[in-house]
């Protein structure tokens, strides 16, 4: 193993994550080895007395104490030193010079002492220990230290003294020698500990921030979706909403979650009778539906799917609610326009088709009669010549109104073109009856129109025709209708005229 090697025994991280170990730790060492430098001071101060009772008041014992004093002045410096400037690279190295310093210092002690080296071995090897497992350092800087010492008090035992006995020598070696081993063993196992625990604390604190860096990517995500989005539980409990969704119904999540989607969407309490989450939980496969929710006067279309675990039971489900009420609002204008006369709002000829054929499956199904009428308005073109079509459109839209107060809810009157109108009269028992509501119109007409200030007087003639005599679809009743409708005409307007065929 190469010297360099040993730092492999300590559990050295990768470059990045060393550093950030030692930064972390480089506080707690400074003390850990500000106390242990301390005891080393105190130890070697106190031996001090021994220095004494050995040389008394001699050159040798001020030599020692000079010695002494510079240590520690040194020690105080350093320590003050390590305190105000923490880095992690000087740190070693001051470390490491101190204890050289330190192993210089015994040595010189140990030389100048001979007589009481013996004594010394124990204390030795408490230092060798204390080098190991209290100085929290690079292994290489304390196998270093400890080795260099070691060496030197093996060579000052063989070499400057003679020993007392050969088991003596042997002992003392062996203790210098083990010193080492447990040394260089226990500290490589306390931070190889130190940094395997740190890892695994900073790749769980990595793990967390990504985790936490996926769930806000993913929240965030949600949150931008426009759609009312829901997670729902198989209990129709809402487990999780977007932004959308509450600032929709203009609660807080914590305030929705755990209730029900129906109490918090419709205000009930059950599921309504087409809830899409029902018929997931039932069949498992996805539902859509359009509906109108009166609590937030839009137009939703939901799609509802199945979430699965991984044993394949159902967990609950996922709503996306879109609001479509621009669009249903463009249908229902695309229907209007396609259905409806644009300026007085009535049945167009499209629609009256759709309800002739309506009404004529109920009559033939049920065998009774219907009446179809073709009103026209009597010299309608006097007034648009005289006053303007502006005028003649106003007069257009309060007959429509006039129209469809006379008649009942299940009729309908239709303007077809100009100023002439359809009326459709189902389930009419007999032709007095239809004879009977164009009188009542002819009436209503006698009454003057007020528009825009004034007052304008307008007559009509009507033709009546009847299902099943005068046709038997639409096209027929409307062709006799028309020509009851000109005879009437001819015979000075004002008036009804039946089919000739009545």
């Amino acid at each position: 193993m190469r010297w360099p090697d040993l730092n492999h025994l300590d559990g050295y991280l990768p470059p990045e994550l060393e550093k950030a170990y030692r930064q972390q730790y480089l506080k707690s060492d400074v003390k850990v080895a500000s106390l242990s430098m301390l005891l080393l001071a105190i130890l070697l101060v106190g031996l001090a007395y021994n220095d004494y009772v050995l040389f008394g008041f001699s050159s040798t014992f001020y030599f020692l104490i000079a010695l002494r004093g510079i240590y520690l002045i040194y020690f105080s410096i350093l320590v003050s030193y390590l305190w105000r400037n923490q880095d992690a690279v000087k740190y070693d190295w001051n470390i490491f010079l101190w204890l050289m310093l330190s192993m210089i210092l015994v040595i010189i002690i140990n030389l100048t002492r001979p007589a009481g080296y013996s004594g010394n071995i124990p204390v030795d090897v408490i230092l060798i220990l204390l080098v190991y497992l209290a100085m929290p350092m690079r292994l290489l800087f304390r196998t270093l230290g400890a080795f260099i010492f070691t060496l030197s008090d093996i060579f000052i035992f063989f070499i400057m003294r003679d020993a007392a006995s050969t088991v003596g020598q042997y002992a003392a070696i062996f203790s210098l020698v083990m010193a080492n081993v447990i040394g260089i063993y226990a500290s490589a196992r306390l931070y190889s500990f130190r940094r395997s625990s740190f890892k695994a604390i900073h790749e769980e604190r990595i793990a967390r921030d990504e985790i936490k860096k996926d769930a806000e990517i993913w929240q965030a995500t949600f949150d931008s979706i426009r759609d009312l989005v829901s997670i729902q539980d198989t209990q129709y409990r809402l487990v999780r909403i977007n932004k959308a969704y509450r600032e929709a119904f203009s609660q807080t999540q914590g305030a929705l979650i755990g209730s029900h989607c129906y109490e918090v969407v419709h205000g009930t309490s059950q599921p309504i009778a087409d809830c899409p989450h029902r018929h997931v939980l039932e069949t498992g496969s996805d539902a859509n539906i359009e509906i109108f929710e009166p609590r937030l006067g839009v137009y939703l279309e939901i799609s509802c799917s199945p979430i699965f675990r991984e044993d394949g039971t159902l967990e609950g489900t996922v709503h996306i609610a879109k609001n479509i009420t621009r669009r249903k609002k463009l249908e229902e204008k695309l229907t209007q326009m396609a259905t409806r006369d644009n300026l007085t709002g009535l049945p167009n000829r499209a629609m009256l088709n759709d309800r002739f054929d309506i009404a004529l499956a109920n009559a033939r199904r049920k065998n009774e009669s219907m009446a179809f009428m073709i009103l026209d308005l009597d010299r309608f073109k006097n007034i648009n010549d005289s006053f303007g079509h502006a005028v003649g459109d106003m007069l257009l839209v309060a007959v429509a109104g006039r129209l469809t107060a006379l008649l009942r809810k299940g009729d309908t009157v239709a303007r077809i073109g100009g100023d002439e109108f359809a009326v459709l009269l189902p389930e009419i028992k007999s032709a007095e009856d239809a004879a009977q509501l164009a009188q009542k119109i002819i009436g209503a007409f006698q009454e003057p129109f007020s528009l825009d200030g004034r007052q304008l007087s307008v007559t009509t003639s009507i033709g009546i025709a009847r299902y099943p005599s005068d046709g038997d679809d639409l096209e027929k009743l409307a062709k006799n209708a028309d020509t009851a409708m000109y005879q009437a005409k001819e015979k000075g307007r004002n008036i009804y005229k039946m089919c000739e065929s009545y």
